[in-house]
């Protein structure tokens, strides 16, 4: 019996102990997966981040060192090239109006050109990488700038005189239906003059000699050639005004556009040179990275002798200086958002006023009018009311 409980005790120990081994077992497994997420996390940005460190290292190195690194450089400056390359074309067939087969000669063109020089010239490819625009950048401000000016210049302009010209239609047929009115309300006389004549029939004694009493209808064609001949000519103006204006928009966005595209080149080109070749250009901050590539080219003694023009970093916070660089670049972008929307309210404003306007003639209607005539009646007796003369 006290073996049997001996034995009880011990598988009970030892279940007991096994149950405790397993709830840790369980613990551990819990707590490791629930660790394997960030992990996996970890893993895939890291495999991601090495996958672009070394595409950015095949393309930015001046000669690859394998066929492999080859092949990618060729697939990179290719895709490189199809994109702008379709950008280019929609740039130019949409925005500057150019005909397609000369777009797509140009896009051809110039895709071709990028592809060998991006593919043969290490240089250009570090003008390029430098070239391409973000608004934190310099260039990013020049670009944002030249297309709010190409965006008024170009779409919000043309915009305003055609709803100028609209509502100089309208102004226009309103005086051309007034003057014509006006001109034909001797009608309403001329209806007025043959009533008048059947009552005078009615009465014999004063019945006149060609039966009826005429009314001379005033047709002045004259003036209403004048007014069609005005408003005639004043379309013609405009026109051959809207026609100049429309081609000097034109001429002067492509001669933007062509100046914006070359500036933004000749700035990379002119940044990479004094980069290359000038230490003290574009290192304001004195980091550790400045000083080790300083002391391994022995050039130490610079980073002491322009300490005024360099900056020793102590912390995130801007400093006085940098802080007024950046407000003073914001508010330029600003003002000049502000101004381009300021244009674009008016063409709105412009818009709807034409648009009002044009509702407004389409429904007016047909405005009664009525004239009171006061007119006197003398007749002469004697030959001309057609009677015989009494002789005395």
């Amino acid at each position: 019996m006290s073996q049997h409980l001996a034995a009880a005790s011990s598988m009970g120990v030892a279940g007991h102990w096994n149950m405790g081994n397993l709830q840790t077992g369980l613990r551990h497994i819990s707590s490791s997966r629930v660790g394997d997420k960030p992990c996996c996390e970890d893993c895939l940005f890291s495999k991601v981040h090495r996958i672009m460190a070394e595409q950015w290292s095949i393309y930015s190195k001046p000669v690859p060192a394998d066929s492999r690194e080859l092949w990618v450089l060729l697939l990179q400056c290719s895709c490189i090239t199809v994109l702008l390359g379709g950008l280019f074309y929609n740039w130019l067939l949409a925005s500057l109006e150019y005909p397609q087969h000369i777009s797509i000669a140009m896009a051809v063109t110039f895709s071709l050109l990028l592809l060998l020089s991006l593919f043969l010239v290490h240089p250009v490819r570090c003008a390029f990488s430098i070239a391409m625009p973000t608004l934190g950048t310099k260039q990013g401000r020049k670009l944002l700038l030249s297309a709010c000016i190409m965006i008024v210049v170009v779409n919000i302009t043309p915009n305003i005189i055609s709803n100028i010209k609209t509502l100089l239609q309208v102004i226009l047929c309103i005086s051309k239906n007034s003057s014509e009115s006006i001109l034909n309300s001797t009608d309403l006389l001329e209806n007025a003059s043959w009533r008048l004549g059947d009552e005078i029939q009615n009465y014999a004694i004063l019945r006149p000699m060609d039966g009826h009493v005429q009314f001379s209808l005033v047709k002045n064609n004259s003036l209403i050639n004048q007014v069609h001949l005005a408003g005639e000519k004043a379309r013609k103006d405009f026109l051959a005004v809207e026609v100049v204006v429309k081609d000097c928009v034109r001429a002067g966005n492509k001669l933007v556009a062509a100046f914006s595209v070359l500036y933004l080149c000749f700035e990379s080109v002119w940044y990479l040179k004094n980069y290359l070749t000038n230490l003290r250009f574009d290192n304001v901050y004195i980091t550790k990275k400045l000083q080790r590539l300083a002391e391994d080219g022995g050039a130490s003694h610079l980073l002491v002798g322009s300490s005024q023009h360099l900056i020793h970093p102590t912390g995130l916070r801007l400093s006085r200086e940098e802080l007024t660089l950046s407000l003073a670049q914001a508010l330029r972008l600003s003002v000049a958002l502000l101004l381009v929307l300021v244009v674009v309210a008016l063409e709105h404003l412009v818009f709807g006023v034409a648009d009002v306007a044009v509702r407004r003639m389409a429904q007016l209607s047909a405005v009664p009018v009525t004239l009171s005539i006061k007119y006197q009646v003398s007749a002469a007796w004697g030959t001309q009311l057609g009677w015989p003369s009494a002789t005395p």
